[in-house]
């Protein structure tokens, strides 16, 4: 999901985006704001018409990321997903999507009206992606979409997995200006482990940082480089919670404290795997709040 702001002279106006992923289907409802009360009631209307939303992903807005809407999201069993600093690719589907429902819009503001008849051309014109109409994408297509995508990532995980303590260079955004091969970092990092769908490396001092697949090259030569500029150690164990903070310990045996959201980068509605391994040790101090996430996870 996404916003999309039409800015006109009175006074802007707001839509909240949705695109099914597998179908390319378009759907928007109006919000008098972008702020988290009226995502929520967008949400709602959005959650009335589809019924059955496993998942939903989003950047990191804070609107999106407030209790109100996590507590929305957990309470529909629904698979809240946000993008990470160093993936700008997760949300690039909608954000084309987006840009195609302004090029439909002949008068270039947006109204409740003129976005109806958008969505209309969009959802009725054959995508090139899956080579059919949105509003005509069956549960028969999507489940042979979602069969057909499945073994393309299997095949290219197999064919791409990085080991672990492998060393990598990472790319840098695109510059014309460059050649590719001169587009990476200097230093190389070192790959600690592999998260979903992401790569935590590590630098010499320990800090680290997560990247997609696509942004690393590996480079068991290139000088390893000293730091990130996050300065972010990576988390070895949660030693204690207490009032929806967790104490943690560093690999470099610092010791931290953090709200919950931190150890839930990317997956607010989830328990990370860290949680997991505390609480499956934890087992007979698990509080309610923990426990309902814990069969999700």
């Amino acid at each position: 999901m996404d916003t999309l702001v039409q800015t006109v002279k009175a006074s802007p106006r707001y839509f909240l985006i949705f695109i099914n992923i597998n179908s390319r289907k378009l759907y928007a409802y109006p919000m008098n704001s972008k702020d988290s009360s009226s995502v929520l009631t967008a949400l709602h209307s959005f959650i009335n018409e589809v019924k059955t939303i496993t998942a939903i992903t989003s950047d990191q807005d804070a609107a999106y990321l407030e209790s109100k809407i996590t507590k929305f999201m957990i309470d529909n069993k629904i698979d809240h997903r946000t993008t990470f600093t160093n993936d700008h690719n997760r949300l690039g589907i909608i954000n084309r999507a987006i840009k195609t429902l302004r090029d439909l819009n002949d008068d270039r503001d947006f109204t409740i009206q003129t976005m109806n008849k958008a969505l209309k051309a969009y959802n009725n014109s054959i995508h090139s992606s899956t080579g059919k109409e949105p509003n005509q994408f069956t549960s028969s297509d999507e489940e042979q979409y979602i069969e057909n995508k499945t073994i393309e990532t299997d095949l290219k995980s197999n064919l791409f997995n990085i080991p672990n303590n492998s060393y990598v260079r990472i790319m840098n955004p695109p510059n014309q200006m460059k050649k590719k091969r001169l587009n990476l970092s200097n230093g190389s990092y070192k790959v600690a482990y592999k998260s979903g769908n992401k790569y935590v490396i590590k630098a010499l001092d320990n800090t680290a940082a997560e990247y997609p697949r696509y942004r690393l090259v590996v480079d068991n030569k290139a000088k390893p480089a000293q730091s990130f500029d996050n300065n972010r150690a990576i988390i070895n164990e949660i030693l204690e919670y207490k009032n929806n903070k967790y104490k943690v310990r560093y690999d470099n045996n610092s010791i931290d404290t953090l709200p919950i959201r931190n150890l839930r980068e990317g997956r607010p509605t989830r328990l990370s795997p860290l949680e997991l391994e505390y609480w499956n040790a934890h087992k007979s101090k698990i509080p309610n709040e923990i426990r309902k996430l814990m069969v999700k996870s």
